[in-house]
């Protein structure tokens, strides 16, 4: 009747021993699925980041390029404005020049004119006073 209970009790320790390794490698089955889903979460998480960081990046590239691109506009305007301004500042220096040179060749006539006249004045009074 003891072996019989030994027996019995050995066979239920080793049942109890079955169940448990079958437990216990069902449990790492499922924890190495747990795991390779934590890897893939992590994985798509890192893309979904470094995609979003991408398209950051693009749209700043982008804004940063409409930015310059509406600076270099401005910088040519400014530019051509300023070229316009040096030609007509060229055309009324030369305007000036040209007028000061009529104004100083207008003043020598006058001079001119005013010494012929004080001249036929200076004859008049002689030929008047013979």
């Amino acid at each position: 009747k003891q072996w019989y209970q030994r027996r019995v009790r050995g066979d239920a320790s080793r049942l109890k021993l079955e169940e448990i390794r079958e437990i216990k490698e069902n449990c790492e089955r499922e924890m190495e699925e747990v795991l390779e889903m934590s890897r893939a979460t992590s994985q798509a998480i890192r893309e979904a980041l470094e995609a979003e960081a991408s398209s950051e990046r693009e749209a700043l590239t982008n804004s940063y390029e409409a930015q310059l691109a509406e600076l270099k506009a401005a910088k040519d305007s400014a530019e051509s404005r300023v070229t316009e301004l040096t030609t007509e500042l060229d055309r009324l220096t030369n305007l000036m020049n040209s007028s000061e040179s009529s104004l100083v060749e207008a003043e020598r006539e006058r001079t001119e004119l005013l010494n012929n006249l004080k001249e036929k004045e200076d004859h008049l009074e002689l030929l008047k006073g013979e």
